[in-house]
């Protein structure tokens, strides 16, 4: 792993919040052409276990929401009492 970023959430459509229970179960890559190579990515999820979801974010997006991680140890070490 070279990068993370911080916690995020899908909005719930009707309310300006996040629900308690949402996971990416699919991800892929749609490359734009001609457009400077520029690309999406293409998200399914999981909404409390019983609904479904997808959205589109711009990889640029993505790459701006990132930090680098120095080595694994860093988001696998565990937290001091």
């Amino acid at each position: 792993m070279l990068a993370t970023s911080g916690e995020f959430c899908f909005p719930d459509r009707s309310a300006a919040q996040c629900e308690p229970i949402q996971y990416i179960s699919g991800m892929t890559q749609e490359v734009k052409q001609g457009v400077g190579d520029s690309s999406d990515l293409l998200l399914t999820f999981g909404i409390n276990d019983c609904d479904a979801g997808a959205a589109r974010i711009s990889s640029q997006q993505v790459q701006e929401m990132l930090r680098p991680l120095n080595n694994a140890s860093e988001i696998c070490a565990p937290i001091s009492p």
